[in-house]
């Protein structure tokens, strides 16, 4: 009988402050699966003694495609802080929603309505009524978070909400898979939220490949991919998107609101924050079976902001 080769990842003892403190973290252990593909990995919290939505949820994604090549266990950590917190996050597979959608989806996100957080929750992406209507449901339990935790206003959270929407309709029409997920958690005496939007489905550059009108013959690399979704070159058609776009919704989150944006599609990445932007790919060393987003929003009131600026630029 042939022998399990069994490696072990360690999790990182903290995760800093900072934006890309736990970007880095998940990077890390995405390029460890890379280089073992042919082994088990065992996930290793013995000395952690904080986590973070951003690597959490991406763990959460990594496990749904490659949940035969890793051990994950709810139970495994030492401090008893992040045993209780990954279990209110339902971690590491999410808040599961059974087809048909529950009636009472109502009552399921209430339940969270004045928690610090949303769980890990695999949210429909087809495009039938009950799974819009799921849908419209999870954004009112956001406002709810923004607003509670956040203290927000209207031209923010309407900004804020555009920019969740457009992530999840581009879900909807190109990811090709049942559920996406999301994981949101607000730090009100650090003043920001983190937000960690994902699939497991199509990559950006799968998406332009398979236009079906064949628009974009020229983009045939992850980068190409990654540049041209944030720069506005999209396959979806104009009467079914209810959003802005990726491009004008980041820069209202960066430019307007002061927030932090990341996108990892294929080997891609692109980042952008109110003095910076940049791009590149990975490479052979790093692959995101999908698009994975992080966001960080000032939990602060911008002043002078207006949403509808954006529109017109």
């Amino acid at each position: 009988m042939e022998s399990i080769d069994l490696k072990s990842y360690k999790l990182p003892i903290r995760i800093e402050d900072n934006f890309g403190s736990a970007l880095h973290a998940l990077l890390g252990l995405l390029e460890f699966v890379g280089e073992h593909s042919n082994s088990i990995i065992e996930l290793k919290y013995d000395d952690a003694l904080f986590t973070h939505p951003f690597l959490t949820a991406g763990i959460s994604g990594i496990n749904e495609k490659f949940s035969s090549r890793l051990l994950i266990s709810a139970n495994n950590f030492n401090h008893h802080h992040i045993q209780s917190y990954m279990s209110l996050v339902n971690y590491p597979d999410g808040i599961q929603i059974p087809w048909p959608y529950p009636a009472n989806i109502d009552n399921l996100m209430l339940a969270f309505r004045d928690r610090f957080f949303l769980p890990i929750l695999n949210f429909p992406v087809d495009d039938s009524d009950e799974a819009d209507k799921f849908r419209q449901v999870l954004m009112s339990s956001f406002e709810s978070l923004l607003i509670n935790q956040g203290d927000l206003k209207g031209e923010t959270i309407v900004a804020i909400k555009y920019f969740i929407n457009e992530m999840i309709d581009n879900m909807v029409n190109h990811s090709f898979v049942p559920t996406g997920k999301i994981f949101a958690q607000a730090f009100p005496n650090k003043r920001f939220m983190d937000i960690c939007l994902l699939d497991s489905g199509r990559t950006l550059l799968d998406s332009y490949k398979k236009d079906e009108r064949s628009r974009y013959p020229l983009i045939f690399s992850h980068l190409q991919a990654i540049e041209a979704a944030v720069n506005g070159k999209s396959t979806k058609d104009m009467e079914i998107s209810r959003g802005y776009g990726i491009s004008t919704s980041r820069r209202m989150l960066t430019e307007g609101l002061r927030g932090n944006f990341f996108m990892l599609s294929g080997s891609a990445w692109f980042y952008q924050d109110f003095k910076t932007e940049a791009s590149g790919d990975f490479g052979s060393k790093v692959f995101w079976p999908g698009v994975y987003t992080a966001i960080r929003i000032p939990l602060l009131e911008i002043s002078g902001f207006n949403h509808s600026s954006f529109l017109t630029n």
